[in-house]
């Protein structure tokens, strides 16, 4: 399929993706979303547990994201605001009644919201405050070593990146380290 092909195919999906971010020109959104979807289209491996769709999904809210941080322009509705206080009240009452860690689909299904609506509600949570203790920084300074990065900000980035929890901390390395 070439990317003509692919672009009409899952045009609907980027400006799904696009309708959920406010502050943002639609057509930088569509841009970038398009780009999200040729690199998941590059790095799509069929397989029977991931649909293309589905995949691509991350990849392209990932660069959507990626734009209005970048741009310091995100404003997230109402709406998913009042969505990430119920995620986070039923996540903390769901770790207390069952005692142990739970999933994100475990919350999803509880509360019956998409997985379009939980990322959404929960990227937008700029107080995340789940523990990751993680003393080393050998990989991640070897990743940039070949950067130009001083020392100052590589602890800055450290610092930075240990304030989030361990799945967010990941998410962010792997994304814009490792480009996955």
């Amino acid at each position: 399929m070439d990317s003509n092909e692919l672009i009409m195919k899952y045009d609907m999906l980027i400006k799904k993706i696009a309708s959920k971010f406010y502050g943002v020109p639609l057509d930088d959104l569509y841009q970038v979303g398009y780009m999200g979807l040729m690199k998941a289209h590059l790095n799509y491996i069929p397989n029977d547990k991931t649909t293309f769709t589905t995949y691509a999904y991350k990849y392209i809210f990932g660069e959507m994201y990626y734009l209005v941080l970048k741009d310091h322009n995100f404003n997230i509705s109402k709406e998913y605001w009042n969505l990430r206080k119920i995620i986070n009240r039923t996540k903390d009452e769901m770790i207390q009644r069952l005692n142990r860690h739970v999933s994100e689909e475990e919350i999803i299904k509880v509360l019956g919201i998409s997985y379009d609506d939980y990322l959404m509600a929960t990227m937008s949570d700029n107080n995340l405050s789940l523990d990751y203790d993680n003393e080393d920084t050998g990989e991640l300074y070897n990743y940039l070593k070949d950067e130009e990065i001083s020392k100052d900000d590589l602890l800055m980035l450290k610092e930075g990146l240990d304030k989030l929890d361990q799945q967010s901390k990941e998410m962010i390395i792997k994304r814009y380290f490792y480009d996955y």
